[in-house]
């Protein structure tokens, strides 16, 4: 105790002992008066584990231990300890297995697999499948494109494939098949073919790409599985060849913040693992978890969270708006609201993509500003579905 503040620095060492902190007063009569300081302590591993509701066994009357959310790796009562499947799992290589070094990968407790295959786990084993460049066969000349797809040999990677999913550069650009063959036949110039010239040599780019669009909203992709890049170097004057490139691309989201208002994007339930603007990765169709909350730091203030949506880039029309919430309601079927409180919200939506953008989505989040004891109608975190007040 110094100058009337008491310090006390905690770090792990509350885990599994039992403390109590009373402060003793006495005055210049020599009165005593003594009060003793109830202590809700979080020793998870990591501060997002930690239950802001139940306490574990280690718990006393005044010590409340936070109990913890532990994820899939980390086992313990504060998830401190990282548990080894390695015996239990059969790896694609099976000389790289570590419970430790993968623990935040989806290939856990297996190495990632190998560039341009594609990954299966089961509780049991890891599979990195066929690669996508055996099932393409890409020709050209200066004036036309010939691929062709080998749907059965795809199939074997992608179980669920429907040929009508494929296309060359944009949507109007589909397959025609013939037997198991899925040929690509349209001119250089067309298909939105991006064409420059590097000495005497024309350089012809474009890209195939498996998604599934939005039933509803013809404009959106709900899942983009893979893309293919195709290229066509055709000298002047001379014979044309071509040669590709694979690349399995991947989408991800930014973040905005608006009116004092913050958005963080994670990507895991327990909101641990952040999306940071292009360092952050997320596939179109994979679970994205916001949380909206305030930089207000005055408790008598609430933040009502009123309307959340997606544009494809800062630079959009309202008319590309895809709203998740509105009035405090999901709106989108893919959108759900997991916890609300006086400064903060979070919800999760699936990833999608723009048709014009495959580059991510800017998501925008407006929330109205009450007294904590204002219990209208526009003020209070519930779903309303008639006209409300927007801040």
């Amino acid at each position: 105790m110094e100058n009337g503040i008491f310090t006390w620095t905690v770090g792990t060492g509350l885990r599994y002992i039992n403390t109590d902190i009373t402060f003793i007063v006495i005055d210049s009569l020599n009165a005593l008066a003594k009060s003793i300081v109830t202590i809700n302590y979080c020793g998870c591993e990591e501060p997002g584990q930690c239950s802001s509701i139940t306490s574990n066994s280690n718990s006393t009357d005044n010590v409340k231990k936070a109990s913890c959310n532990c994820p899939e790796y980390a086992t313990g009562l504060y998830c401190e300890l990282i548990q080894n499947t390695c015996p239990n799992i059969t790896c694609y290589q099976n000389d790289l297995c570590n419970a430790t070094a993968y623990r935040l990968s989806d290939s856990w407790p297996c190495a990632p697999c190998p560039n341009g295959r594609r990954q299966v786990m089961t509780p049991k084993q890891q599979t990195c499948e066929g690669k996508l460049e055996d099932s393409v066969n890409v020709k050209c000349n200066s004036s036309q494109w010939d691929i062709s797809m080998d749907i059965d040999l795809l199939k074997t990677s992608y179980p669920g494939i429907r040929p009508h999913d494929i296309y060359l550069g944009e949507s109007q650009c589909h397959g025609k098949l013939e037997g198991s063959i899925l040929k690509f036949n349209y001119n250089i110039s067309s298909c939105k073919t991006t064409k420059m010239t590097s000495g005497i040599t024309h350089i012809f780019s474009n890209k195939l790409f498996y998604v599934i669009f939005d039933p509803v909203i013809p404009f959106l992709i709900r899942r983009h599985i893979w893309t293919f890049a195709v290229e066509c170097d055709v000298i002047k004057g001379g014979t044309g060849t071509s040669h590709l490139h694979h690349g399995i691309e991947t989408h991800h989201a930014t973040y905005v913040e608006h009116y004092n208002v913050t958005v963080e994007l994670f990507s895991d339930q327990h909101f641990q693992h952040p999306i940071n603007g292009r360092t952050g990765i997320v596939h179109v169709g994979e679970d994205v978890y916001v949380k909206v909350s305030t930089t207000i730091s005055d408790w008598n203030t609430k933040m009502r969270l009123h309307t959340c949506f997606t544009r494809p880039n800062s630079n959009a029309t309202s008319d590309m708006d895809v709203v998740l919430i509105n009035n405090g309601c999901e709106v989108d079927g893919n959108t759900h609201i997991i916890s609300q409180s006086t400064h903060e919200t979070r919800f999760v939506f699936q990833d999608f993509e723009y048709l014009t953008n495959d580059e991510g989505l800017d998501i925008y989040c407006n929330a109205t500003y009450c007294d904590s004891k204002d219990y209208s109608s526009g003020c209070v975190q519930t779903c309303h579905q008639g006209p409300s007040l927007v801040g």
